[in-house]
């Protein structure tokens, strides 16, 4: 089987492939009228979505979802969140780190101003 080099990417392809494997360039001419897609669409693009999120359940494709953990019930889990439940969640961790610091410095004040009587 031949291959090509992609236009877009210069990896190499095979002539017969629909699209480059590496950067999802068309290998072919786009037809005159896009047959539709057998699911559901990204809720960023118009990809076909693969996932949905764990947060909000909209559907994305595997670009644009991430991996975060996140604390519920007795522990937590890695979970696939879209770009802004994943945002969302990243605040709350920021914000509970930063409310930790704060309790652990006003607790030093507190024993540290005890030890000094």
């Amino acid at each position: 089987m031949p291959l090509i080099a992609c236009p877009a990417c210069g990896h190499q392809i095979s002539i017969e492939a629909v699209a480059c494997p590496q950067c999802g360039h068309p290998n072919r001419p786009a037809q005159s009228a896009p047959a539709p897609q057998a699911g559901p669409t990204c809720c960023r693009c118009s990809a076909l979505a693969t996932t949905r999120c764990q947060g909000c359940n909209m559907f994305c494709c595997p670009r644009h979802v991430q991996s975060i953990y996140v604390q519920h019930g007795r522990g937590g889990a890695n979970e696939l969140r879209c770009p802004s439940c994943y945002e969302s969640a990243m605040t709350w961790k920021i914000f509970g780190f930063v409310f930790a610091a704060v309790v652990v410095v006003i607790m030093l004040i507190v024993v540290t101003g005890m030890s000094s009587r």
